[in-house]
């Protein structure tokens, strides 16, 4: 049964998180809201501000182009750079993979340009829950909706399909109520009205 932790709360987890869990002594205490299963030792992050890492995959939009190249906006709190000699116009989105972090520079290499897609944001706290064990409730979601959906890990989803507005609304569903059991029967209720 999976429970909420506050920070300060002792928790027994198989993997250690650095970026939601300190250790003192011999114990592991949470350091955001999360939720916990005691049986499975796994903690999963409510709340956390999303941080790149070297291999993800992200949903951005362009900004500008500079001579470094072009500007991609990730993240209120972070920008990536995409040099390719491809033309881009501002407010294009775009998925990528990030190649390198170096002093604050996201270096990021093109996956696939996302034309005709419209962006939704999301808590990148969510996105494993979006995504679901094995990609189950990302191929629910695809599968019901009629609908290609690319999901960043920074939080943003770019959709494309007859029913986005319907899929807006299931992912907004899932950004509120991600602690909650039942969630994959809701999705599927919602995607079949």
């Amino acid at each position: 049964m999976r429970e909420i932790v506050l920070p300060g709360d002792i928790v027994i987890v198989d993997e250690v998180n650095r970026d939601i869990l300190y250790k003192d002594r011999d114990n592991l205490y949470a350091t955001v809201i999360s939720l916990y299963d005691p049986a499975t030792k796994t903690i999963v992050p409510l709340e956390q501000i999303w941080k790149p890492r070297v291999e993800e995959k992200v949903v951005g939009i362009v900004q500008e182009l500079s001579r470094k190249g072009y500007i991609i906006w990730l993240h209120p709190l972070y920008k990536g750079v995409l040099r390719i000699n491809k033309e881009l116009k501002t407010g294009d989105a775009v998925y990528a993979e990030i190649k390198a972090i170096n002093g604050g520079v996201i270096d990021l290499k093109l996956i696939r340009e996302l034309s005709n897609y419209s962006i939704i944001k999301i808590k990148s706290t969510r996105i494993p829950r979006v995504i679901g064990k094995n990609s189950s409730m990302i191929n629910q979601i695809k599968e019901l909706s009629k609908s290609d959906i690319v999901v960043g890990m920074n939080g943003v989803i770019a959709v494309r399909g007859p029913n986005t507005e319907k899929v807006f609304s299931v992912l907004r569903l899932i950004e509120k109520e991600a602690h909650k059991t039942g969630l994959t029967e809701k999705v599927s209720k919602m995607l079949n009205e």
